[in-house]
């Protein structure tokens, strides 16, 4: 790896996880779960290179099968309390000692297969012409949500229950995905953080918000894939 990027992708996929065993592996709809990450971020038109961080080694080939190159992340970085903020400070650190500094991001999550390359290009967009520091992929949403409380009464967290009113009168919301991040490097730098300076928001439909963590989750995306994928 060498050379100089403006505007790259990265990809974390850890060997272990605990909803579903060897998820990034598991094949979906006809192949491995982490290559429909892989294969949007290379057919998006603003990344020049694409990487998997990873401690594994079956993940890593797999990445290569994909035309992705492989950042090996280090053991203590692979756990299910590793931040997505502390392996990415190590990847664009790994990157920087191969002279490869980009001046753009865009993380793509595994657990998001639905992605698409426009998706990748939206969000790139946003931060690349100076509009936002930080983009996060979101849904349009519009729904009641609950929470117990201490006395384990239910209680409204986006509404107050007893006057709530139409919905289609309520403040804009919207439900975030992990399918995109598209960050400024110099400012992700700056603060370690995601949501970096100005953040903005990139929509997608709803049914593409799905994101997969239960087997139950597994069940609906193969269906969804099959049906708007093949």
């Amino acid at each position: 790896m060498t050379g100089s990027s403006e505007c790259i992708a990265i990809i974390p996929a850890r060997g272990g996880s605990v909803g579903i065993p060897r998820k990034n592996v598991k094949p979906l709809a006809g192949k491995p779960l982490l290559l429909w990450a892989v294969e949007a971020a290379r057919a998006a038109r603003l990344v020049n290179r694409v990487f998997v961080t990873t401690d594994d080694d079956e993940i890593a080939d797999i990445a290569r099968q994909g035309a992705a190159e492989v950042i090996r992340r280090p053991v203590d970085l692979a756990g299910p309390q590793s931040t997505l903020e502390e392996t990415l400070w190590h990847a664009l650190q790994e990157l920087g000692r191969t002279g490869v500094k980009p001046d753009h991001l865009a993380v793509l999550h595994c657990t998001s297969p639905l992605v698409e390359p426009g998706d990748v290009d939206g969000a790139l967009a946003m931060v690349m012409n100076g509009s936002h520091e930080s983009v996060m992929t979101a849904a349009d949403f519009q729904r009641w949500i609950w929470t117990q409380d201490e006395n384990g009464v239910w209680r409204g967290v986006n509404h107050d229950e007893r006057q709530r009113g139409m919905r289609q009168k309520r403040p804009q919301e919207v439900l975030e995905t992990s399918a995109v991040y598209a960050l400024q490097c110099e400012a992700f730098r700056r603060e370690r953080y995601r949501f970096c300076g100005r953040t903005g928001v990139y929509r997608i439909p709803i049914w593409r918000a799905f994101e997969i963590d239960e087997p139950d989750d597994w069940i609906l995306h193969e269906a969804l894939m099959r049906a708007f994928k093949s």
